[in-house]
């Protein structure tokens, strides 16, 4: 039980990773490899301390997987700084950068699942 308790509750650590996007928008294999990290990938973004330190010691900041897509070879102690100014970057030209709040990442990682579980159409 506490293995499954456990699980449901990193699900979102885990699974967030990769942005959840529904359909590629038509022509998005043509993108530059850039962008389609900014728009295919999210942080998971953590208000708390307590789970801002979780995360920092347990993780090795795995919430911050924008910058470490980008950079993976940066050290994880460098990626909360380096993650606030590609956010600024990104705001400033235009560009795509996900963050999703903890609930907003389960239910997003359920409802995949969900679909995924679906039988196909005949």
């Amino acid at each position: 039980m506490a293995k499954a308790i456990a699980k449901l509750v990193l699900l979102p650590f885990v699974e967030v990773q990769h942005f959840l996007v529904p359909d590629p928008p038509e022509g998005s294999g043509d993108e530059e490899f850039l962008v389609t990290q900014l728009r295919t990938t999210a942080n998971l973004k953590l208000q708390h301390p307590v789970a801002r330190m979780l995360d920092f010691l347990m993780f090795h900041g795995d919430s911050l997987q924008v910058a470490h897509h980008l950079w993976p070879a940066v050290s994880f102690t460098q990626l909360r700084g380096l993650s606030s100014v590609l956010q600024e970057a990104c705001a400033e030209l235009g560009l795509p950068y996900h963050e999703v709040g903890y609930w907003e990442a389960f239910s997003k990682v359920r409802l995949q699942i969900k679909q995924h579980a679906r039988k196909p159409a005949e």
